[in-house]
């Protein structure tokens, strides 16, 4: 499919709307003179006086098409404009492959610079957590990182003591709303258990509806040995 990106003389209503080429033109085709077959799109392109399409070609590939409808003097195209038509279609297509190509790399290097930067920070923060055995500063430093690298606004910490998960953290949310039910709680354990990577929080999460409705939009198991022995909840 191709998407209309481009519109001129025409309405800006047919902008993201897709047309199906099922053959790959290597020619410019006049509408009128072309089959449904060739061209599934030909009655709709014709209702908006399109008369001529011409491919974008890169490496002998139909990339994209520009297409034309009447000249304002109304003659017919001549064989020259057409060629004229087609080869600065193709000097188009080259640029904008190219263009597109470019802008693949940067988001590969954008996504390599922050992975990179992720690593860095983890790095300084795992340097900062082993310095400590004090808890309440372990804590500390965990929450203001995840408030400062996601500028998360609600972050709960739960801790497993005694087979039950005891909340630690609690920034963004009034402590009146955090009063659980034992199904609740139960629900949470649950959530814990069978939790082995990060998950986003969904209004049908039966097991954690209750955090949901308090803004708690993604569930973190917190793992020791392959053992869940507390959860992250945050929020935005």
């Amino acid at each position: 499919n191709f998407i209309i990106k481009v519109v001129k003389g025409l309405p800006t209503e047919l902008l993201e709307q897709s047309l199906n080429f099922e053959y790959q033109f290597i020619e410019p085709l006049l509408l009128n003179y072309v089959s449904e077959e060739k061209c599934a799109n030909k009655q709709f392109l014709l209702s908006h006086g399109i008369e001529i399409i011409v491919p974008m070609l890169s490496a002998n590939k139909m990339v994209g098409a520009i297409c034309f409808g009447s000249k304002i003097t109304k003659q017919e195209f001549s064989i020259q404009e057409i060629e004229f038509l087609s080869s600065l279609s193709n000097i188009a297509a080259t640029a904008i492959e190219n263009a597109l190509m470019f802008q693949k790399l940067e988001k590969v290097n954008r996504q390599l610079d922050k992975k990179v930067q992720e690593l860095n920070t983890l790095f300084a923060i795992g340097k900062d957590l082993n310095s400590t055995l004090d808890i309440e500063k372990i804590l500390s430093i965990l929450v203001f990182t995840i408030m400062g690298e996601m500028a998360a606004n609600k972050i709960l910490v739960y801790l497993e003591n005694n087979n039950k998960f005891e909340l630690v953290i609690n920034k963004g949310l009034s402590t009146d709303t955090l009063k659980f039910t034992d199904g609740e709680m139960e629900g949470l354990k649950k959530a814990v258990a069978g939790l082995d990577l990060a998950r986003l929080v969904s209004e049908s999460d039966t097991e954690l509806s209750s955090w949901y409705d308090l803004g708690i939009r993604a569930a973190i198991p917190m793992r020791i040995q392959n053992n869940n022995r507390g959860m992250l909840l945050v929020g935005p």
